[in-house]
């Protein structure tokens, strides 16, 4: 009799252990399926996430494009014939993997919009590392006159003689 209490006793450790293990796992693979549904981040294919076109961004499958954050805009005249706008944008990107597009400019009027949009991999994996834009952007000639430039979300006007 005693010798069947011993064996219990010893074989309890290793099945406590087994469970640990065991529940240990499960733990882990559930863990991982969260951080898949996370990471993966279905949002409707609107970047900057939320449904219903709430982000900033627009529809781009695995790119997730926005605006960038602009932190200053200076209008130039060029002193030529006829006269040249420019614009001296700073501003910020975003991540280490964020790049910035090139400028679209359109005209209507007196009003020259500039956008200026990032894009990155959705699930790109980055250093947090904010990343600064700095850029002169050519506008092109202009008539006598005041002009409204906007750039994102910066709007400056400016008189040209």
């Amino acid at each position: 009799m005693q010798a069947d209490t011993t064996q219990q006793a010893v074989r309890q450790p290793g099945r406590r252990a087994l469970i640990l293990v065991v529940v240990s796992a499960i733990a882990i693979a559930a863990i991982a399926v969260t951080a898949a549904l996370i990471w993966t981040g279905d949002d409707g294919g609107v970047a900057g996430g939320g449904t219903n076109g709430g982000g900033a961004g627009e529809p781009s499958g695995n790119l997730e494009i926005k605006p960038i954050q602009i932190e200053s805009v200076d209008v130039r005249i060029a002193e030529s014939y006829p006269p040249q706008l420019f614009a001296d944008v700073t501003g910020w990107v975003g991540d280490g993997c964020t790049v910035a597009r090139e400028p679209e400019i359109t005209r209507e009027g007196n009003t020259i919009t500039v956008t200026i949009l990032s894009e990155r991999e959705r699930d790109a994996i980055c250093t947090q590392i904010l990343m600064g834009y700095q850029k002169s952007i050519a506008l092109g000639s202009v008539e006598p006159g005041e002009w409204t430039v906007k750039v994102n979300d910066h709007v400056q006007t400016v008189t040209v003689r």
